[in-house]
């Protein structure tokens, strides 16, 4: 099974970003910091952040949102009924700015299966985004890691995510 996206993604400086995430206000401090636990989240959470890649991603016209598929592989039989691309057997669900907003929500929702991953970016205009259902190389991978301005990482049991931010 591939990591290929997070693995990309680890290069970014993590430590000079921020990290925040949609949780209800009642969650402690103590609970907070506890990413591997549930119990904390009050079932919004993929709503939540559905909306705020929406919004990112109608801000302007070349950014894109990236999910890799914890489990589906080019050959099986059912893919998700979303926009994706592949990279060997791996598949990427995406969205861009005219993706309706279900859409949206859908690929979260999709996306948010342990171990979850993504990333919303900025595809350069000389680099268009590959057509859906196509086959892409690791280097796509590489330049959407290094154009990310934000990584999404599923947390807390699976109920809620991880958002990093340069």
């Amino acid at each position: 099974m591939g990591r290929a996206l997070g693995e990309a993604l680890s290069e970014l400086p993590v430590e000079r970003g921020k990290v925040t995430t949609f949780l209800p206000q009642n969650v402690g401090s103590e609970q907070l910091i506890d990413f591997d636990s549930g119990g904390v989240a009050n079932g919004e959470e993929n709503q939540r952040l559905a909306e705020f890649i929406s919004k990112y991603l109608g801000a302007q016209p070349s950014r894109v949102c990236v999910f890799e598929h914890a489990y589906a592989r080019s050959g099986d039989p059912k893919l998700p009924d979303v926009p994706l691309f592949t990279v060997g057997e791996d598949i990427f669900m995406f969205a861009d700015r005219e993706t309706p907003d279900e859409v949206v929500l859908k690929i979260a929702r999709e996306g948010h299966l342990y171990p979850s991953i993504g990333a919303l970016a900025v595809v350069p205009p000389d680099q268009p985004f590959p057509l859906e259902r196509s086959e892409q190389t690791q280097a796509l991978l590489r330049r959407l890691a290094q154009a990310a301005e934000y990584t999404l990482i599923g947390a807390y049991d699976a109920e809620a995510w991880l958002i990093w931010s340069r």
